[in-house]
């Protein structure tokens, strides 16, 4: 994933020097995931963006901008958690409450604000929307839901608040074409690991006897192990037949 991650590091170090950080000073790392994701660790100088989701960007033809809007949301978590920690706000003694409500308040902020860090890196905004709609769709066509107790608000009212923000604000870089995956990007994105490939495929099976076929498919622990975790999920009590 050289190629890959080589354009997505760019990214990421345009947008932290759009925010006035050094990028020198922090890391980016792919992970291993199906789902799609990107995350910083809380008061570490570091963000993960999982391989789920540069697949689904992939695979729905998004552009690196709306990437872009992905990662720089990060950027404004990274802010966030500065100012908490030189305004001496870090509070480790809430409730659950005060924190749903601090996590969900500092989401909404993220997202806004990731407009202006990507207007200012040279992105085009008018892209951000395609990576939440992405999201959506995924999470669809699985039959998901995020718990009204998780740290994100509702996906569709974050989309409907983020193209609100587009239209109503005046952005530089708006008219700006958007910018495709590079052909090796684009062929790395949509490569699968041995590992996740064979979890994809455990994951769609409709029945005990399919996946007992799986499992006999197996060359490592670790895809025995998630088919049988799998199996425990599904079919709780046929454990007599795996």
């Amino acid at each position: 994933f050289q190629d890959l991650y080589q354009e997505i590091q760019g990214i990421f170090r345009r947008l932290l020097a759009a925010q006035g950080f050094n990028p020198e000073s922090y890391q980016l790392y792919l992970v291993d995931t199906i789902e799609p994701d990107a995350a910083v660790m809380r008061h570490y100088p570091a963000a993960f963006v999982s391989l789920g989701l540069l697949r689904l960007l992939a695979e729905r033809g998004a552009s690196l901008d709306a990437l872009a809007f992905v990662l720089a949301h990060e950027v404004v978590h990274i802010q966030q958690m500065r100012d908490e920690v030189d305004q001496n706000r870090v509070d480790e003694s809430k409730g659950l409450l005060d924190r749903h409500i601090h996590n969900r308040a500092w989401e909404w902020e993220a997202d806004l604000r990731a407009l202006a860090v990507m207007d200012r890196a040279g992105f085009t905004v008018k892209e951000a929307p395609t990576a939440f709609q992405a999201n959506l769709n995924w999470l669809e066509a699985r039959h998901l839901e995020r718990s009204a107790w998780g740290t994100h608000p509702d996906l569709e009212e974050r989309l409907r608040r983020l193209q609100r923000r587009i239209l109503n604000y005046h952005w530089t870089s708006y008219v700006a074409d958007s910018t495709p995956f590079s052909s090796g990007s684009l062929a790395q994105a949509r490569e699968r690991t041995r590992y996740r490939g064979f979890q994809e495929r455990v994951i769609h099976v409709n029945s005990a006897q399919e996946l007992l076929a799986l499992l006999q498919e197996a060359t490592t622990p670790e895809e025995a192990q998630c088919a049988l975790l799998i199996g425990h999920i599904m079919w709780p009590g046929r454990e007599e037949v795996l």
